[in-house]
């Protein structure tokens, strides 16, 4: 896992999640997921994309078929938000940080204004925010682009 969004498999992203909420702060809220996964990316696609990508048939061998693999996540993730629904981010936390490459690992967090920040991350809240240590302290930041940084 990268934060917030992606899915990696050996540090090449192979599907991202993207989730929406809408509704009142105090009042109801309705949440928007949407899972894109790569299960077989042609040559030409996969020459256009200007980052670390791979697909499930090249991490499988087989290509899928889309329908029992959307049925098998639609289970899962059913499964999933239920417990969330009862529990909360905090019942998946200690996995995801386990999961999570970037994982005390020195990045540049990359705000939409084109500022940046370096630290080490340090974990995740339990709302989901990203958890930094930089030279002011541990700090929470709830949107951003991590990059690691080469070590040279």
């Amino acid at each position: 896992l990268k934060w917030p969004n992606d899915v990696l498999y050996n540090m090449c992203k192979v599907a991202g999640v993207l989730i929406e909420l809408h509704g009142d702060m105090l009042g109801p809220t309705m949440a928007v997921i949407g899972v894109g996964i790569n299960l077989k990316l042609s040559n030409i696609t996969h020459a256009r994309i200007d980052q670390g990508v791979t697909d499930v048939y090249s991490i499988s061998g087989e290509k899928p078929d889309r329908n029992r693999f959307l049925a098998a996540l639609l289970i899962s993730l059913t499964g999933a938000l239920r417990e969330f629904e009862r529990e909360g981010f905090s019942r998946f936390k200690q996995e995801w940080v386990a999961h999570h490459c970037c994982e005390n690992k020195l990045v540049r967090l990359g705000f939409p204004d084109g500022s940046s920040l370096d630290g080490v991350i340090h974990g995740v809240a339990d709302d989901g925010s990203l958890l930094v240590r930089t030279s002011a302290g541990v700090q929470s930041y709830n949107s951003g682009e991590i990059t690691l940084y080469k070590m040279e």
